[in-house]
């Protein structure tokens, strides 16, 4: 069972007390990623991700490191197209340690000029990374030709360009703009005293101070399409995308149950058809984009160039059979029981639970049980499987992104 406190600052806390572990797991999900970026500055929200790593006025980049490393814990960070998260797992002896660390770096990061010059070639290198890797490329260019004009179809890591224009002032003005209380959360789960969690945080937050501020909204806009890039690879790798749900949609639980059963994991069926009957490709599943307003489920493959078309057919010959509601009962008994199997096995972990709470609250608002998701996804029926599919998979307003040697519309035309 979690608890939720709201300090006096406006900063809000979930938590939930596990006596059974020694550990703690900590998070900071704060809003700032592309969706609070504009075509100026995209990417800075990464690069702050980053940054914050390089020293406080207190510490040292080896110091920040060392105080969670040096104590058998870790600590890292990462950004998505919605917020940006920083986050501990320690013994519990540590929580008082990785929460002044914490909130050591979220409000004083030194943004000195030479940490700022070495940091743009390491992002610049991660940009390359991601050019070099078709398969990421390729569901990147999904997302930006699908929302692109919005800030849902800009890159998380930015560009080239605009990580050059990133200054200490820069910085620490976008810091000031979405680093306060009621723009973050902080997610807790493990073996704690409450009180004393939250006797921490009033000592180590005392200097956050709030104020008002409207989320950005994010703009529904679906571009249809086919949109190719050319890479001298071996294998092309192609992303087809369909318009979905937003997130907490009456539809989220139907479309996770339809997920299972066209694409995710080996017992899929595309995995079965296309890569254990015909071995077509190595890799082939679908997944689930939620946002606020938007969202999307997409197929992602890897192939040869000559096996193109045989791959597509195949793909919508499936999502044609789901619209033609030949779905077996045991296939929807199997996902169901795959989506409960796969949500009971992450709570065992403290740093799944702080994750799924302090993405839920920071996004939503709220959190849902245990209970309240189980009955959820025991409750999907074929009518709401079937609601889904004919809402998603309209065959005329799709968007494809494929990377590779030798790409055409020609195909996917058709």
């Amino acid at each position: 069972m979690y608890n939720y406190d709201v300090l006096d600052n406006g900063l809000r806390v979930v938590s939930e007390r596990l006596e059974h572990v020694g550990s703690v797991s900590v998070g900071f999900w704060i809003g700032a990623a592309p969706v609070t970026e504009n075509t100026d500055n995209n990417g800075i929200s990464h690069f702050i991700e980053h940054m914050l790593f390089k020293g406080t006025v207190s510490r040292t980049a080896k110091e920040i490191v060392d105080c969670i490393d040096g104590a058998g814990g870790h600590i890292n960070a990462y950004t998505s197209s919605e917020f940006t998260c920083y986050y501990t797992k320690t013994l519990e002896s540590e929580l008082e340690t990785a929460l002044s660390v914490l909130c050591d770096m979220i409000q004083n990061p030194l943004f000195a000029g030479k940490d700022i010059d070495v940091e743009k070639t390491v992002v610049a290198e991660e940009i390359s990374m991601y050019e070099d890797s078709p398969d990421e490329l390729a569901q990147d260019n999904l997302f930006e030709s699908a929302w692109g004009g919005t800030n849902l179809g800009m890159p998380i890591l930015g560009s080239q360009k605009t990580i050059k224009t990133f200054t200490p002032e820069v910085l620490r003005t976008y810091l000031q703009e979405y680093y306060f209380p009621s723009n973050m959360v902080v997610s807790v789960s493990g073996n704690f005293d409450r009180e004393h969690l939250l006797d921490i945080l009033r000592k180590n937050t005392a200097g956050l101070a709030d104020k008002q501020y409207a989320a950005p909204d994010e703009r529904k806009v679906f571009n249809k399409g086919y949109f190719s890039k050319k890479k001298n690879i071996k294998q092309n790798h192609l992303c087809i995308g369909f318009e979905a749900f937003e997130r907490d949609s009456e539809y989220q639980y139907p479309l996770l149950v339809v997920n299972s059963i066209l694409g995710d994991g080996m017992g899929s069926r595309l995995f079965q058809k296309i890569r254990e009957e015909r071995g077509l490709a190595y890799s082939i599943g679908s997944g689930i984009t939620t946002l606020k307003n938007t969202g999307m489920f997409s197929v992602s493959t890897g192939f040869a160039p000559k096996n193109a078309e045989a791959v597509l057919n195949m793909i919508f010959d499936e999502i044609k059979s789901l619209i033609n509601r030949e779905i077996s009962d045991d296939e929807i008994s199997r996902a169901k029981a795959q989506l409960a199997g796969n949500y009971i096995l992450g709570l065992e972990s403290t740093s799944s639970r702080m994750s799924m709470m302090g993405k839920s609250l920071l996004l939503t608002g709220k959190i849902k049980t245990e209970d309240e998701i189980l009955a959820l996804i025991k409750n999907v029926g074929h009518d709401s499987i079937y609601a889904v599919c004919d809402i998603v998979f309209n065959t005329d307003n799709v968007c494809l992104s494929e990377v590779g040697a030798k790409v055409g519309k020609k195909i996917y035309s058709n």
